[in-house]
Parts: C-alpha cells; sequence; structure tokens
C-alpha cells in the first residue's frame, strides 16, 4: 500500500502467468460471497509492453475463475475476460480498445447477476462500454485484482 493506492511490484523475467494450467499470478485478494455482486477497480499504470496485463480475478479456487483484463500486444490495449473450468480456459472477449500509450487511467467494472456476468470499462470512470456479457455458473470464494508478468497462447 502507498497510503492512497494498492501496488503489486513482480520482478522481471519470471513466469507468473494465469493461463491454461497456471494459476500463479500475483494478486490481491478479498473473500466475497456467492452472490449478485459488482465490483469497480481503477488502474493508473500504463500498459506500454507486450503482454503486460492488469486486471480483476474472481475465483472460487484455482481451477475455477473468471479474469476479467486490459492487456497490451504490444501496439494495442486490449479488454480481455475468459472463464476457467477445471483448469481449462474459455475466451469470452478479446477486443482492441485503443492504441499505446494511452497515459490515462483505466476502469474496469465487473457485474454479476445469477450466472450472468458482464464486463465494461472507461476511459474517465464515468462513461462505460459493455465489452462482454455471458453466462457462466461459479461458486464465489474470493476477488481481487492480478497482475501476470506473462500471457499464454490467448494472445492473437
Amino acid at each position: 500500500m502507498t497510503g492512497t493506492e494498492a501496488q503489486i511490484s513482480v520482478p522481471a523475467g519470471t513466469s507468473n502467468d494465469l493461463w491454461q494450467a497456471q494459476n500463479r499470478a500475483p494478486r490481491i485478494m478479498q473473500p466475497a460471497n456467492d452472490t449478485n455482486l459488482e465490483v469497480e477497480v481503477k488502474f493508473n499504470s500504463n500498459l506500454v509492453g507486450r503482454n503486460e496485463v492488469q486486471g480483476l480475478l474472481v475465483e472460487a479456487d484455482d481451477q475455477n475463475f473468471i479474469r476479467f483484463d486490459f492487456y497490451s500486444d504490444g501496439t494495442s490495449i486490449r479488454v480481455f475476460a475468459a472463464s476457467f473450468l477445471n483448469g481449462v480456459p474459455t475466451i469470452r472477449k478479446n477486443l482492441v480498445i485503443g492504441s499505446l500509450p494511452s497515459g490515462s487511467p483505466m476502469y474496469l467494472r465487473v457485474q454479476r447477476s445469477g450466472a450472468q456476468w458482464t464486463q465494461l470499462y472507461s476511459f474517465d470512470g464515468f462513461n462505460w462500454l459493455t465489452a462482454v456479457t455471458f453466462s457462466h455458473t461459479i461458486a464465489v470464494s474470493r476477488v481481487g485484482v492480478f497482475v501476470p508478468t506473462a500471457m499464454g497462447d490467448q494472445v492473437a
């Protein structure tokens, strides 16, 4: 904690991925009830290098979770979502939303109503765009932010 925000520092040259058969991403999690929810986070860090990622993680356990994030493909910023069932991912969205560098904060909001999930994003915290809505059943136990240092084969 810096006094006003949380920071996660990850050493360069290590693989702390959150992808197929890997759930090693550094994260800050908190317990959550298995009910409808809405979580919003503001990211102040810029994504400038290829495969830099920051996002929200909703977990039942280490094999069953949903990731919602922003990532850089080296040229553009993308909004991304994937659900994991027994460690096997299903990509829900992988959409270019801007070019690099942006320099402005990025906001991510996740809403759950029953088995329905909606991911929204914003560049100002007021005007929100829906990235994706999908159905996925999960027994939520915790939510939080994550920052993997490498990404698997979901990058196009």
